[in-house]
């Protein structure tokens, strides 16, 4: 903690000065990388989508490999640069926790910077093993096999109705354009002022909200869901408001206070805060995310699935709560322990595959992204070759599985959604 003299003042200065630089940096240079992902990723996906159908099964299929190495190289190189001015950002950050004397401060930076030579290390490893090119040919054969299967569930289910059919395939991209439903995502952050002083606290920073929008915009696509954030910054709240956030009530506040509808208005589009702290009664103080607005106490005879609730191959119930408004809230949890430090960019992606109807059974670390480490929820540790998959794969990712229960889920719950269609 700051000495509090004259001596150290200066000192204190040059420290804010420079963590706002660092902060500044990392947020820039991920939202550029976040700009070349999405132009890349798309301009792949368009020109694989046209190989397959203009080539055929083998030849679009060795076309779609060439596009994948193509597309890897990009990756990589951009994710090279990325790290790299990340960890100068990180040494920035170190010097300006040496200076405000603070000795949480610097450890959290010295964090920091482990946590990003981390994962270039492990890009350059993935590099050299191929991964970056296996990994996005994956993906792309992964989205060629989804599209297919969205289209033979849309043609199953709504084919008696073929001006609604028509409408459906066009907004989620079947008759060309891309492939994807389009979605949006708004993202808050809480504030409020600290009593008895002048200052203002939040919990995340805006490089810590721009890094996990864009890794939930990433992974989604793997849904067939094209995902746009709009950030709109700092949400003031009361004290007493900012954290007794869990399941039970989050989906309540959001309704109270007129941001949740709990009806049709609010399907199709993502509301997203983040929450310096909230309570989670059966976790405690690990707790990292809630989805509010879903139901999924089914199962072990809590409640009976609806009567026409579709074929699932994972075997989980979800259905929306009309009672509450829909939503999600992750939390500030960089601070705790490194292994923290290293999971929080996935918080927000794990919820999304929440809020699209996923559950946590049968999922593994570190393969899949809905996997979670609470007891009870059927995971193998040792399971599908996962370790394998970090290498060869885009880890964690959301499976091929995923996609198809999610297209399920988004059939039963959303057609108005697929349809493009006002609520009614």
């Amino acid at each position: 903690m700051g000495w509090g003299s004259k001596f150290t003042k200066p000192f204190k200065k040059a420290s804010n000065a420079l963590g706002a630089v660092a902060d500044k940096a990392k947020e820039i240079v991920t939202k550029a990388g976040g700009w070349v992902d999405d132009k890349v990723d798309s301009l792949a996906e368009r020109v694989a989508e046209w190989c397959d159908e203009a080539l055929g099964k083998y030849l679009g299929g060795v076309a779609m490999a060439l596009v994948g190495v193509i597309s890897g190289i990009i990756h990589f190189v951009c994710d090279s640069i990325e790290g790299a001015l990340f960890l100068v950002a990180d040494v920035i950050d170190i010097i300006a926790a040496v200076l405000s004397f603070d000795w949480r401060a610097i450890v959290h930076a010295l964090k920091e910077l482990l946590s990003d030579a981390l994962h270039l290390s492990f890009a350059a490893l993935q590099f050299l093993v191929l991964g970056y090119f296996i990994g996005e040919t994956r993906r792309l054969c992964q989205l060629r096999a989804l599209r297919k299967f969205v289209s033979k569930l849309l043609n199953k289910k709504f084919g008696a109705e073929p001006d609604r059919l028509e409408r459906m395939r066009s907004h989620v991209g079947l008759n060309g354009g891309g492939f994807g439903l389009p979605m949006n995502g708004v993202h808050h952050r809480f504030r409020y002022p600290i009593p008895g002083t002048s200052m203002i606290q939040h919990g995340m920073t805006a490089w810590d909200i721009e890094q996990s929008m864009r890794v939930a915009r990433n992974k989604v696509r793997n849904l067939g869901v094209k995902l746009k954030w709009t950030n709109r910054g700092n949400y003031d709240v009361d004290p007493a408001e900012a954290h007794p956030f869990d399941d039970l009530n989050g989906g309540q506040w959001l309704k109270e206070h007129e941001i949740g509808a709990g009806d049709e208005r609010e399907d199709g589009a993502i509301m997203v805060f983040a929450a310096y702290l909230f309570k989670a009664p059966e976790q405690g103080p690990t707790a990292r995310g809630r989805t509010v607005g879903r139901d999924f106490d089914f199962g072990e005879g809590l409640k009976e699935p609806p009567p026409d609730y579709p074929y699932r191959s994972d075997g989980c119930v979800v259905v929306i709560d009309r009672n509450v408004g829909s939503g999600i809230f992750h939390r500030d949890i960089s601070v705790e322990t490194f292994k923290n430090q290293l999971m929080r960019r996935w918080v927000l992606v794990h919820e999304c595959g929440h809020y699209l109807g996923l559950c946590h059974r049968g999922h593994v670390f570190p393969d899949h992204i809905m996997y979670s480490d609470k007891k009870g929820q059927d995971t193998d540790f040792w399971a599908d070759s996962s370790w394998g998959n970090s290498l060869w794969g885009q880890i964690p990712r959301f499976s091929l599985k995923n996609g198809r229960n999610c297209w399920r889920w988004m059939v039963y719950q959303w057609p108005h959604v697929l349809e493009n269609r006002p609520p009614s």
